[in-house]
């Protein structure tokens, strides 16, 4: 590795995890507000209605383990509250990245692919911001990450204790969030799979039992039993969108307003002309919000590329001349990456051998499966309530890992020295861009915890 390569990385890698630990200390907000729902439970006060507090509707798991957490750390107040949780989500979220480096060292991956994996874990701006909010996301993100590299390493060295791992860690993830039952279903199809193919029958123990749990015990049979929805939020779901946009209004932030309009079209240039959202609780009446607002695709693609994308929280809003034209940089060259993304879908598709079943790439169609099912997933929530908020890259973040793997398939299918260079330059000058995405939040939440800049 050249010196100034090896400068840039460390730079990226001091922005990640010390722009992570800072950012965190200073911020103030999340998107939205789980530090009610710790004060409600340290006040003895109930937590069992959806209606109880704005994010009442959770799985309580998480937010009880901050309440046992608060007595030793002595959190009492909002603020001591909200810095606890967000620290703790710090070292989650380091954790997680941790997890991926040693799991691609583990099974022999190369030295660049690991550090450029490395590199875009800790600076990705979705996974940054979700990382210094006080959120109950980035706990699901890491037992993804710890279930998805234990049955890539089972895949390897066939050990069980890898496979039960991966039951065990997926099976706590829908204690956490309702999207975590996501999680749990996606990677214990794949558990009960690998276990009657490789004819390891105790594993399914482990899916049969958080099965039990999940039907008898859990905080899902209380929601229907209550609400006949095991799956009840602090929405309610719409009227199911029309094919075409038929112009009507909806009691909701518009988000999916069509099937056309929002699952069949990408809208670039709208993101580059306004490459912001617009947050507003009205119809649509009245209202100039950005065409990209109404297309999954592009709010997805943008939440991914910029940490400020969705201008919220509050605090974080921005529209510094200066800092959108950095994020037109992110949504142009970000395209390169996704296509070879695309082209690691179509690799390992494309080799999948029904003649061969048994040697088939399995790694590679796990990775696949995981990641289309966390899409699937945010589809579906967004498709349900239709509101631009239902609509998040940290959505598909438990997708992380496999995320990387599809991109590194699609990479190794780049012969050309000068492609291979010209991509590396490419690579390095879009960490450089993130890099600068994500300390410019810092730099924000640091005037405005400090007094330098005043926010109305």
């Amino acid at each position: 590795m050249k010196q100034s390569e090896k400068i840039l990385f460390i730079l990226f890698l001091i922005a990640g995890t010390a722009g992570r630990i800072w950012s965190a200390w200073v911020n103030n907000e999340s998107n939205d507000d789980h530090v009610a729902v710790v004060l409600r439970i340290l006040a003895h006060e109930k937590i069992d209605h959806r209606d109880s507090c704005w994010e009442c509707f959770q799985p309580p798991l998480f937010y009880k383990a901050h309440a046992g957490l608060s007595v030793l750390t002595g959190a009492s107040s909002r603020r001591e509250l909200i810095q606890q949780m967000q620290e703790s989500n710090v070292l989650i979220s380091l954790i997680t990245v941790l997890v991926i480096f040693l799991t691609l060292k583990r099974l022999r991956y190369s030295e660049r692919f690991i550090r450029y994996a490395m590199v875009f874990s800790l600076i990705c701006p979705a996974f940054f911001g979700v990382g210094i909010q006080g959120t109950n996301d980035t706990i699901v993100i890491l037992l993804a990450t710890i279930s998805f590299s234990s049955i890539l390493i089972y895949l390897r060295e066939k050990q069980i204790k890898w496979i039960l791992s991966a039951g065990i860690f997926s099976a706590f993830a829908f204690l956490f969030k309702g999207s975590g039952l996501a999680v749990f279903l996606l990677f214990n199809a794949w558990l009960v799979f690998f276990s009657v193919k490789d004819r390891k029958w105790m594993v399914l123990s482990v899916p049969l039992l958080a099965l039990l749990y999940l039907f008898q015990f859990s905080h899902y049979k209380a929601n229907y039993e209550r609400y006949g929805n095991a799956f009840q939020t602090n929405l309610d779901v719409k009227s199911l969108p029309p094919f075409f946009d038929d112009g009507n209004d909806f009691y909701a932030r518009p988000g999916i307003s069509s099937i056309d309009n929002s699952f069949l079209r990408f809208r670039l240039f709208d993101m580059l002309k306004k490459p912001y959202n617009i947050n507003v609780n009205e119809g649509k009446a009245g209202i100039d919000f950005p065409k990209h607002r109404t297309s999954f695709w592009s709010q997805l693609y943008g939440s991914f590329w910029d940490v400020q994308f969705l201008q919220h929280p509050f605090s974080w809003e921005s529209k510094q001349p200066t800092r959108l034209w950095i994020v037109r940089l992110l949504f142009i060259f970000g395209l390169i990456p996704a296509f070879i993304l695309v082209k690691g879908h179509w690799e390992i598709i494309r080799n999948i051998r029904i003649s061969n079943i048994k040697n088939s790439d399995w790694a590679g169609l796990f990775s696949i499966s995981i990641f289309l099912g966390m899409l699937a997933f945010n589809a579906k929530y967004a498709y349900d309530y239709r509101d631009f908020g239902c609509i998040k890259a940290i959505f598909i973040l438990p997708a992380l890992f496999p995320m990387l793997l599809i991109f590194y398939r699609g990479w190794k299918l780049i012969k050309s020295v000068k492609w291979k260079l010209a991509l590396n330059y490419v690579l390095l000058f879009l960490f450089v861009l993130m890099t600068i995405d994500i300390v410019a939040l810092s730099v924000r939440l640091t005037k405005i915890a400090y007094g330098f800049l005043k926010i109305v």
